[in-house]
């Protein structure tokens, strides 16, 4: 069984470059991977590029003799200008070091590589050097000869071949989603269920070959998300999604911003929930987008539940994990007094605060206790509110 761990990088897009030096082997920005991360940080600090990092590198492993890090970010083509904003942003273009970090069977084993600016092409970002390790064996490619990974040997054909198991059974969800169509081809159940998409388009796919996934999915959008009840129509040979109202039908294609925005989110978060926990590692950016304030504490639950946490019969840690991009002050307080409540265990849940000046972007652990506290807090976050409230009480003194 593998079970990632961490994730640890530099240079990377805005995160502050380094040049690789005798004597610090890991790079600087430390990304736990437990079994539900958050990313927070103000807009524009780089959360969404550290959240993407990770599904990069393990969609890198595709094929054996492959290079190490093709350029494909969601079954999509880097175009050039993507490649030329992988790297640092510093005009001196540090490379990228990337360190990923795993136990197999209890053995720990890590994937080291960098990434050298001057060795992009059009089709592939060569790898410049790169270090694998299980338990205490080593294997290394030779310096600037991007050199394809060990597939063949053990340990390594194991190794490799369960980090590409866990890249092809994960997903990321990413802040931009696409709106509803207002039909959609009926699937065809005798073919593998396809990804979700980067932008949710397969969730009615995924809705329309489980029952059990669509009811649990309808069941939590009509409880939190009122007056939302909606089923699937193909009495026309095309599949709808139909909202059951009063006043009539109406597609979902027309309905609020928020329903069609959360649609994918719930779609994946209750699948995850009620489907056989396996080893991956999904990814969503702001899944609370478009989403009332009062709901998001049941999204923050839903989270939980979608790894096996929270729950009155807590799942045994399998190797599922999933990354949360967010700015939602209400899901890290529900999460927080899941923790309190002891209803999660804090070494389930890992924290991280990115930020940025005009150095780069920087990306820091805050651990979370028993209790629900945190070890440290950045300045300022989550107290806008509090600000304005003193502010307007000082305001009615002087009035």
């Amino acid at each position: 069984m593998l079970l990632l761990n961490q994730l640890r990088f530099s240079g990377y897009r805005s995160f502050r470059g380094l040049l690789p030096m005798p004597g610090r082997d890991e790079p600087p920005n430390e990304l736990p991977l437990r079994r539900l991360t958050l990313i927070i940080g103000k807009n524009g600090a780089g959360k969404s590029q550290a959240a993407r990092l990770l599904h990069q590198v393990l969609g890198s492993l595709r094929e054996p003799g492959s290079p190490l890090f093709v350029s494909q970010v969601g079954g999509r083509v880097m175009a050039n200008e993507d490649k030329d904003n992988f790297f640092d942003l510093n005009p001196v273009a540090h490379p990228i070091e990337v360190s990923l970090k795993w136990q197999l069977d209890g053995v720990p084993g890590s994937l080291r590589f960098v990434i050298s600016k001057h060795q992009v092409t059009d089709d592939h970002l060569s790898v410049f050097s790169w270090r694998l390790a299980q338990g205490g064996d080593v294997a290394q490619g030779a310096e600037g000869q991007d050199e394809p990974l060990p597939w063949a040997a053990e340990p390594w054909a194991t190794v490799l071949a369960e980090l590409k198991r866990l890249g092809a059974r994960s997903e990321a969800l990413q802040g931009t989603r696409k709106r509803m169509a207002r039909t959609y081809r009926p699937p065809n159940t005798r073919t593998l269920r396809p990804p979700l998409g980067i932008d949710g388009e397969n969730a009615p796919d995924w809705l329309a070959r489980s029952p059990t996934l669509l009811e649990r999915t309808r069941a939590w959008m009509a409880e939190h998300l009122p007056p939302t009840n909606f089923d699937l129509d193909t009495s026309q040979g095309e599949l709808r999604l139909m909202e059951r109202l009063h006043g009539g039908p109406l597609n979902l294609a027309d309905a609020a911003e928020g329903v069609q925005h959360v649609l994918p989110v719930i779609t994946l978060l209750c699948a995850r929930a009620s489907e056989p926990a396996e080893q991956r590692v999904d990814s969503i950016e702001q899944p609370e987008l478009h989403l009332h304030d009062a709901m998001h504490g049941a999204l923050a639950d839903l989270l939980l539940e979608a790894v096996g946490l929270g729950t009155a019969a807590p799942v045994k840690d399998v190797g599922q994990r999933l990354l949360v991009e967010t700015h939602s002050e209400g899901v890290l307080l529900r999460i927080r007094r899941r923790i309190a409540e002891g209803k999660v265990n804090p070494e389930d849940v890992g924290l991280c605060y990115v930020d940025r000046d005009d150095s780069g972007s920087t990306l820091r652990p805050i651990e979370l206790s028993p209790k629900g506290d945190l070890s440290w807090w950045p300045y300022g976050v989550f107290l806008e509110r509090l600000e304005d409230a003193k502010a307007m009480a000082i305001a009615r003194r002087s009035r």
